[in-house]
């Protein structure tokens, strides 16, 4: 036990070398950073978080920690992304259980993923400070080193650039593995008596289970030995005479390089064959890095155009301009890497250089990603800069350390210029946290910033029609596919606004284009499937499903709607096999369980839950009651259940955000928001119902003033789009009477027929509907929306019932 925590008494006498002032000034610190990150918790999931976390099964039950070491699939529900990383997945892992022991707190899901991400990030800046004091100990004899330490630590907590990697979920990986390096570190250095055993490896090989670069500690444990301890230049470490020297105290180096190369072997063949890193041409990616390089750079120091995915290409040429002058850079840097190396006090510096070139190497050498550049990426290499911009500085103040000590008005200036770049940095953190704060907000970053990147672009896109804004997201998609026209999710996203507008022709081949693009991929088909379902089209929906499951067993969604349909279709046998597969794979998912006795009792969900009120009338169990009943489009049954909910707990927010959405179902506009509003008063942070009754009354809003425009002003293109606003808000009666009134302006006007027809066929009365598409075709037969609709019309009419 007291070799376990030798490192006690060695911390202890470090704390104890630390006077007052310190304290305060580590508190300030310490209050500073909190602050800054303060309004970050609540920041929504983004990117890659959506297949990692947001729809990766695994990750849903703790107990399958011991598979993620086993399963490299188990990372991400999408294949081309299921890298061997099984710490990752693990944080992920303990997050989610964590946040279901809680779930009824304040806090939404994803803010315990912040939460553990930000209290790994506040013990990785003290083992910075740790790190760095020791380096400045070693170099620079000033009883000052502390402070300037402390400064240099401070600065890593506040930096612009690192909000990037902060608030991206996912990116905890840079985060969690740069904790674990410098933890390496900080064992090595402050307790000895571990060396000799290597236990310092340990946090090593835990960061490099959550993403490789972890195991770039073993060069810069090297060059630490090589200028630190050996106290010896760029030049000596050449010199003939220092050789016997150097390999004399090169073993921990070898070990630590057998350990490095065993976990990196041991990786790559547990990595799928459908693991790919997005590049095409190594050639191209390697010429534009020293750019890229340059560019990490100048952020380091003016981070003021930071981007959550830029849209910089790869060059073509070395004749290229940027390729010279990112080369001429880093000839630069190396440079003074050499000359500063000469120096004890100055050799920080080429040490944080060299650690910022080293660093980089994982993301910026032979590796071809599909992006050239994250501003994410840099979170590791930047602690070299700290590093080497706190000892620049450091060295020129200590220079004329007698001028500041005698002159007050010198010691001023230069504590304001140290509060105000801080403050500055903690500013900028702010503020990126803000654009961090939601899909919306980040992805209208991305557009202004980086215009030329069809994917931003999309997903400003997608988060547009999620608040059903179909015009605007149609338009950003269409911008992106004139820059990425062979990218999957475009299409797939295209489709589903075009199923939000009625235009099913176009939203069949937009899905179908999707699936012959991304057809090594889970979510063209999940998608595809979707659209099916909702339009009832089962049997066509099930091959889809089956391949989404086939290319990716973790596609959470995929599976509940596949054994959804299975119990809809009461297609049993099937059920079962798919139930007995999922209860194996995920024992402990409750969504999974709901099917077993379904499958056992061979019921459909509604009648499940209809025996579960009769057994225990809980608020609960009519909740569950109405969702069923919403699901197959029983809403004032909802409405029914949702009110026994109410009278036996009258403050239920559940159940008054049903029956909101119900009356939206039914086009009950005023009830809904009524409703909704209670939902929100009952529960303030309700982000559902939020969600929900803004975007009822922007769209309230806008249908009625247009309505009021075009009354004003009668034309039968505007009554044509007054009856298409009233069907996409559920009114089919109002679409109905609209489409009616621009006939009356415009007799033979096709597509206000459709809107009739497509309305009836909502209502269910196949007859009105299949007479105002016919008289759509006759108008127009080339109108492909009637055609489509008139298809599916007469299907309806011939099922038997």
């Amino acid at each position: 036990m007291i070799k376990t925590f030798i490192f006690v008494p060695s911390m202890l006498q470090i704390l104890k070398s630390f006077n007052r002032t310190f304290y305060i000034l580590a508190a300030v610190a310490l209050i500073a950073v909190c602050v800054t990150y303060s309004n970050h918790f609540h920041n929504d999931f983004h990117f890659d978080d959506s297949h990692t976390i947001y729809n990766n099964m695994y990750i849903r039950d703790i107990k399958n920690i011991p598979l993620f070491f086993k399963d490299a699939r188990t990372t991400s529900s999408f294949p081309p992304n299921q890298a061997y990383r099984p710490g990752l997945t693990t944080l992920n892992a303990i997050d989610y259980w964590i946040m279901r022991q809680f779930e009824d707190s304040l806090m939404p899901q994803q803010g315990y993923y912040h939460l553990s991400i930000f209290i790994s990030y506040i013990a990785l800046g003290l083992f910075v400070f740790l790190f760095i004091l020791d380096v400045f100990n070693k170099t620079i004899k000033s009883e000052w080193n502390k402070y300037a330490a402390l400064f240099a630590s401070t600065w890593f907590w506040l930096h612009t650039s690192n909000a990037e990697t902060i608030n991206y979920i996912i990116s905890r990986s840079d985060s969690f593995s740069t904790c674990m390096i410098m933890l390496s570190f900080v064992m090595y250095i402050y307790i000895p008596k571990w060396r000799s055993k290597y236990i310092y490896l340990i946090p090593m090989a835990a960061g490099f289970f959550v993403k490789e670069p972890a195991l770039m500690f073993v060069p810069l444990l090297f060059l630490y030995i090589v200028f630190f301890e050996k106290n010896f230049s760029i030049t000596d470490l050449f010199a003939k005479n220092n050789r016997k020297t150097i390999i004399k105290n090169s073993k921990p180096i070898a070990i630590g390089l057998i350990v490095a190369g065993i976990l990196f072997l041991f990786s790559r063949a547990m990595t799928p064959p459908t693991w790919f890193s997005g590049g095409l041409s190594h050639y191209r990616y390697i010429i534009t890095q020293p750019f890229v390089i340059l560019h990490y750079f100048k952020n380091f120091f003016y981070p003021n155009n930071l981007s959550a995915d830029t849209d910089w290409k790869e060059l073509t040429s070395i004749a290229d301009i940027r390729f010279i002058v990112g080369m001429l850079f880093i000839v630069a840097m190396l440079y003074v890497a050499y000359k500063t190396s000469e120096k004890t006090e100055t050799r920080p510096i080429a040490f944080g250089i060299l650690w910022f070139f080293l660093a980089l190497l994982p993301t910026s050498s032979i590796i071809a990603f599909s992006e050239v550049l994250n501003d994410h990426r840099p979170f590791f290499p930047y602690i070299g800069l700290f590093i080497a911009a706190t000892c620049a500085v450091y060295v020129w103040i200590l220079k004329y350390k007698q001028l500041f000590e005698t002159t007050i008005l010198y010691r001023g200036l230069l504590f304001t210029a140290m509060a105000i770049l801080l403050c500055a940095h903690a500013y900028g953190t702010y503020q990126r946290n803000i654009v961090w704060k939601s899909e919306m907000s980040l992805w209208e970053d991305v557009a202004v910033k980086s215009p030329g990147n069809g994917r931003g672009l999309m997903n400003l896109g997608l988060a547009l029609m999620g608040e059903k804004k179909y015009a605007e997201a149609e338009n950003y998609f269409k911008k992106g596919l004139e820059l990425m026209p062979q990218y999957a999710y475009l299409y797939i996203n295209m489709g589903m606004v075009k199923s939000y507008t009625n235009d099913t022709a176009a939203a069949e081949v937009n899905f179908k284009k999707a699936i012959e693009l991304g057809f090594n991929t889970p979510d063209p088909f999940y998608f595809y499937a979707q659209y099916l379902c909702g339009r009832k089209r089962l049997d066509e929906a099930i091959p889809l499903l089956r391949q989404a499951m086939k290319l990716s067993d973790g596609h959470i969604f995929s599976r509940y709607v596949l054994l959804n349909v299975y119990a809809d279709k009461y297609m049993w046998d099937d059920l079962d096999k798919l139930v007995n597969e999922s209860i194996k794979l995920f024992p402990n998912d409750p969504e999974i369980g709901k099917y077993v006795s379904i499958a056992r009792d061979r019921k459909t969900i509604t009648q499940r839950e209809q025996d579960k009120v009769q057994s225990a009338k809980t608020p609960q169990a009519y909740i569950d009651l109405s969702l069923a009943y919403f699901n197959e489009g029983k809403y004032k049954e909802c409405i029914e259940a949702c009110n026994e909910v109410l009278k036996l707990d009258s403050t239920n927010a559940d159940a008054y955000n049903n029956i909101s959405c119900c009356y939206n179902q039914l086009g009950e506009w005023d009830l809904s928001v009524v409703y909704g509003e209670k939902a929100i008063k009952f529960r303030p942070n309700f982000e559902v119902a939020i969600r929900n009754v803004k975007n009822i009354k922007e769209r309230n809003e806008s249908v009625y003033r247009t309505t009021a425009q075009v009354k004003a002003n009668p034309t039968p293109e505007g009554f044509l789009q007054v009856s298409t606003m009233y069907f996409n808000g559920l009114r089919y009666g109002d679409c109905i009477k609209y489409a009616e009134m621009a006939i009356k302006l415009r007799p033979n006007y096709a597509e206000a027929y459709n809107n009739i027809c497509a309305a009836y066929s909502k209502m269910n009365n196949w007859d009105e509907a299949e007479r105002a598409c016919q008289q759509a075709q006759r108008i127009n037969p080339s109108l492909q929306t009637a055609g489509e609709n008139l298809r599916y019309i007469q299907q309806q009419k011939n099922r038997p019932h």
